[in-house]
């Protein structure tokens, strides 16, 4: 028979036109010498009768709202173009590539795409805009708006937000440009204060991608100082103390950061797998169902629910569970299905 095997969890998205030009040896005889011979020919000519039905008044100017769709979609292009390679973009990008809520919601950022709206104005010294992304990760995909200025030639980020699973926008933390701190260090501001936890976070993620756990662990409890209501800090630190195998620590931080932000699916999968190393397996499966309440589809997580179920001695709950999971891709599933159904 198969076993179940333990995983750790998965945070969960130039045409070429032809044209043939036939060439005519055919002459025009009857072509005027000049323009006035033109005109007299004109006249002279008897209207010829027509036996085509006769259209709708109007109908002439049926090819005006399609030339202006061309002609905005070719502005369009422009702007992408434009936009592309710009500074705006790649300030914008840095910013959504390093944030802590981006990195927690989809992991690292792999791919992006431009989206509409799209908004660019900018001089030497002066400008604006607005750019909206379709940013895919490593554990999922997000739409993002970023609004930029720029000041003395500078380009920076003055707001941004995104689109959480549940289809509320949902703004970004923005660190405040400039900001300054007192000789022993305290932020004058709320702004300030905001910048500071958001540093720690994204601090703090870079020593867990590196695998210096006691410093992120570190840099994640100064953001809950500073914020005790800050989830993505409760959530980072609980992995981290799962990575070290302290499971007891782990599910009270993955615990706090679902009680304030209970959306988090992320969260809730992480909270299940450390249930099931402390084979705790009725919360491991309160938890996994929790996170195909707030997004159903995950085959990993339909996976885990069944190793719940089988350790629970639901056998049949737990041949459903593998079957779903290996309907949605999740390879593990279909042989632990297989060899079950073998068994059975």
């Amino acid at each position: 028979m198969r076993r179940w095997s333990q995983t750790e969890p998965r945070a969960t998205p130039s045409f070429k036109t032809e044209a043939t030009v036939k060439g005519s040896d055919e002459k025009d005889e009857t072509r005027p010498g000049d323009l006035l011979d033109l005109i007299r020919a004109a006249v002279k000519r008897k209207p010829e009768v027509s036996y085509e039905p006769i259209h709708p008044k109007g109908s002439s100017f049926r090819a005006i709202p399609i030339l202006i769709v061309v002609l905005a979609l070719f502005g369009i292009y422009l702007l992408f173009g434009l936009i592309e390679n710009s500074e705006p973009l790649r300030v914008a990008l840095d910013f959504l590539k390093s944030h802590p809520e981006v990195q927690s919601s989809i992991g690292e950022v792999r791919e992006w795409g431009l989206r509409p709206p799209i908004s660019y104005n900018s001089s030497e010294r002066h400008g604006n805009a607005g750019l909206t992304f379709k940013l895919k990760g490593t554990k999922g995909e997000m739409k993002a708006s970023v609004s930029l200025e720029k000041k003395s030639g500078r380009w920076i980020v003055v707001s941004a937000s995104y689109v959480d699973p549940g289809g509320k926008t949902r703004p970004l933390a923005v660190a405040a440009q400039g900001t300054k701190t007192s000789e022993a260090g305290a932020v004058g501001t709320t702004q300030g204060k905001a910048q500071g936890n958001a540093g720690r976070l994204a601090s703090g993620i870079r020593y867990f991608q590196e695998n210096r756990l006691p410093e992120a662990i570190a840099e994640f409890g100064g953001a809950v100082e500073d914020n005790p209501k800050d989830a993505a800090a409760y959530y980072w630190r609980g992995r981290s103390f799962a990575r070290l195998k302290q499971y007891e620590k782990s599910g009270e931080d993955l615990r706090k950061s679902i009680a304030l932000d209970a959306r988090n699916f992320n969260a809730l999968n992480w909270l299940g797998w450390v249930e099931t190393e402390r084979r705790q397996w009725r919360e491991a499966l309160a938890a996994f169902s929790k996170s195909l309440e707030v997004k159903p589809g995950q085959g990993w997580t339909h996976y885990q629910r069944g190793r719940c179920h089988d350790k629970l001695g639901e056998k049949e709950k737990a041949l459903e569970e593998a079957d779903a999971a290996c309907r949605l891709g999740f390879k593990e599933g279909c042989r632990v299905r297989q060899a079950m159904e073998k068994k059975s």
